[in-house]
């Protein structure tokens, strides 16, 4: 699936609407390469592991998703690197899902 411009500025506004001190967002893409979803990710709060990643909170909504786009701002809205952790990673991989991380 190629992507679009505007789904990786759609994504870093959606990842600055973060609470979260890392800001992340994923948008997910049917097999067709509609979009399907939009998510960030949750904080934490006071207990630990109460946080969702962006990726994993469009898995468990859209499994039947084929690729999702997986970005990272900083504070100031600029690009920052990033990729899925080993959990999500593995849970793509189990479902067949594409993640493709943006770059600088």
């Amino acid at each position: 699936m190629r992507i679009k411009t505007e789904h990786v500025r759609l994504a870093a506004r959606k990842a600055s609407q973060s609470q979260c001190h890392v800001r992340v967002a994923a948008i997910a893409f049917n097999h067709k390469g509609d979009l399907v979803m939009t998510a960030v990710n949750t904080p934490r709060f006071s207990k630990e592991g109460g946080g969702i990643h962006a990726e994993m909170r469009v898995m468990r909504r859209r499994p039947k998703c084929k690729t999702i786009l997986l970005i990272r701002v900083n504070k100031t809205g600029k690009i920052v690197p990033l990729d899925p952790c080993a959990a999500c990673a593995a849970k793509a991989n189990e479902l067949g899902v594409t993640i493709i991380s943006v770059k600088p």
